[in-house]
């Protein structure tokens, strides 16, 4: 009996001081039972305990680097074997791509009945798509919307994917053209995504605007309130960032997290790439502010 009772005490001790010990087996529960971890009160009281742990941090600054002067050997470096984020700037100044896709004329001239993935918008899951088109009658309108991915129109239009391919990218990241997936993201100020992950090596061309990036390493899983999609390859979390008006998740300031702003600036020919390159998927936020 004694026994039993210190094992139990461990184990209560060990959820207590080692967070990581708790969710990965609740996120398997959530994921193939009906309880849900984001419904469940003793799981949020369990998350109010942790976090009152921890102290305010402040940002992390991602490590850059400098397309004109950079090598291969470098990005693998700074970036740990491709499993930590960096921002290499400069990588786009002289794309078709920056030229080009800033400018709304472009679009409706060259594009505008080509679909894509929506958000903000009261899609159905059947339809969940928009035209250009209509991306950019919903501004006019005052209602607008962002586009959240689809890959579609780089499929249907590779000469869309031409314009931001380049002997640098090829040169510096080794890929699986096999298994590469081409997504647009386009949006307005106070647009975005909240905290959430997916399985993959990432590659985030900046071409337009100005967009400030968070990254929380997934050490801090626990921390984040987590809970695994439907889909299996991604997660989203309870982790607000303060987009369109909302406030921010009062627990965000307390994670250790990595931020870049980057900003496109055609006439200083300015531009950057974000290289997201993990195996160990980084819990990430992007916020527009066009």
């Amino acid at each position: 009996m004694g026994y039993c009772r210190n094992i139990i005490i461990l184990l209560l001790l060990v959820v207590l001081i080692y967070p990581p010990f708790t969710i990965y087996p609740l996120l398997i529960i959530d994921f193939f039972t009906p309880w849900s971890l984001f419904e469940s009160n003793l799981f949020s009281q369990y998350h109010d305990f942790i976090i009152s742990q921890l102290s305010d941090k402040d940002e992390m600054p991602i490590p850059e680097l400098h397309a004109h002067n950079m090598t291969k050997d470098d990005l693998a470096s700074l970036s740990n074997g491709y499993t930590f984020p960096v921002v290499v700037r400069g990588a786009l100044k002289d794309s078709p791509a920056v030229k080009h896709w800033g400018d709304k004329d472009w679009w409706l001239e060259n594009y505008p009945d080509n679909k894509v993935l929506c958000g903000y918008v009261d899609r159905t899951e059947k339809d969940p798509f928009c035209t250009v088109r209509e991306f950019f009658e919903g501004i006019e309108k005052g209602e607008p919307f962002y586009i959240s991915g689809g890959s579609s129109i780089f499929d249907k239009n590779p000469e869309l994917r031409d314009m931001i391919e380049s002997d640098f990218v090829h040169d510096n990241i080794e890929m699986n053209n096999d298994r590469v997936a081409t997504q647009v993201f386009m949006g307005l100020p106070d647009m975005g995504s909240d905290l959430h992950n997916a399985i993959g090596c990432n590659v985030f061309r900046q071409i337009a605007g100005r967009k400030k990036w968070w990254f929380i390493p997934p050490s801090w899983t626990a921390y984040v309130f987590p809970s695994i999609n439907i889909n299996g390859f991604s997660s989203h979390t309870k982790t607000l960032i303060g987009k369109g008006g909302d406030n921010p998740s009062p627990w965000l300031g307390k994670l250790l997290r990595y931020t870049a702003e980057l900003e496109v600036k055609k006439k200083r020919h300015l531009s950057s790439f974000l290289f997201e390159l993990f195996d160990n998927n980084f819990f990430s936020i992007d916020k527009i502010a066009w």
